[in-house]
């Protein structure tokens, strides 16, 4: 797949500088959100993420978010709950279980 002629490349250094360009992109994006974090967490941050993505998938945009089981191991089942309502979609990577817990 090629790149867009008119893509840009920036460099973040600290998450101060990538979470608000992240939203801003979340909330121009007009065909799909693919979301792939190891942590998240359910916090003022974790919330504004998660109603972006909400509002993006009820404008049309498809969202699917793929959180990692250990990182995101204290995120509540119900915390994107929302987000599925509006049409998105979310899977954790490799969810914490006894039978796989030698498996990462």
């Amino acid at each position: 797949m090629e790149a867009a002629s008119n893509s840009t490349t920036q460099w973040f250094t600290t998450g101060d500088a990538i979470f608000p360009a992240m939203l801003a992109a979340i909330g121009a994006a007009v065909e799909s959100v693919n979301l792939e974090t190891y942590i998240f967490a359910d916090g003022q941050l974790g919330g504004r993420f998660r109603t972006v993505l909400v509002e993006a998938a009820e404008r049309g945009v498809r969202v699917r978010v793929l959180v990692d089981g250990i990182g995101s191991m204290e995120l509540p089942d119900y915390f994107w709950h929302p987000l599925q309502a509006a049409g998105g979609e979310v899977r954790v990577f490799n969810p914490v279980s006894l039978r796989r817990l030698g498996i990462r």
